[in-house]
């Protein structure tokens, strides 16, 4: 008798689970026939529950731009570098073409360059071994040279 209560429990929830619309007995209707549930035999009903749950969203952040096609977004290293070593173009070609073996030499030489070119215009000009950096006060300077040799010619201001 059990088994069959058991059973019958199980046809009736089963069936009203899987069948939610086919009226009769069980779930979440009206009950058994018509009104209630409490007359014509009807099995005891399950009460209807709502499961309901939120599914996590995973918000991610928005992909990187594109890299620009043409190679856009601001100077090369190497063109900053130098911009910043010489805001003369005619001062560093001077200073090119006068580096000698030694210091003094270069040195001298681009003096002369320099009395010759600019009359009259006083500049300062040192040069010394290796690559170096500097700063400068000077509207005009520039420094360059080779790897043995850094000559730095910068105008001189009078206060």
């Amino acid at each position: 008798m059990r088994v069959a209560i058991t059973l019958a429990l199980f046809v009736a929830s089963a069936s009203a689970f899987l069948f939610p619309s086919s009226g009769g007995g069980g779930g979440c209707g009206c009950g058994c026939g018509g009104g209630g549930g409490g007359g014509g035999g009807c099995l005891p009903t399950l009460g209807c529950s709502v499961i309901s749950f939120n599914v996590p969203t995973l918000k991610l952040p928005p992909p990187p731009p594109p890299p620009c096609p043409c190679g856009c977004g601001g100077r090369k290293k190497r063109a900053a570098s130098e911009d910043s070593k010489c805001t003369d173009p005619e001062l560093r070609k001077i200073i090119l073409n006068g580096v000698r073996t030694t210091t003094k030499e270069s040195r001298d030489n681009i003096v002369s360059s320099l009395k010759e070119k600019y009359e009259g215009v006083r500049y300062l000009v040192t040069c010394i071994e290796g690559e170096h950096d500097f700063s400068s006060s000077s509207s005009d300077y520039c420094a360059d040279g080779t790897q043995q040799q850094t000559c730095i010619v910068a105008k001189a201001i009078d206060e």
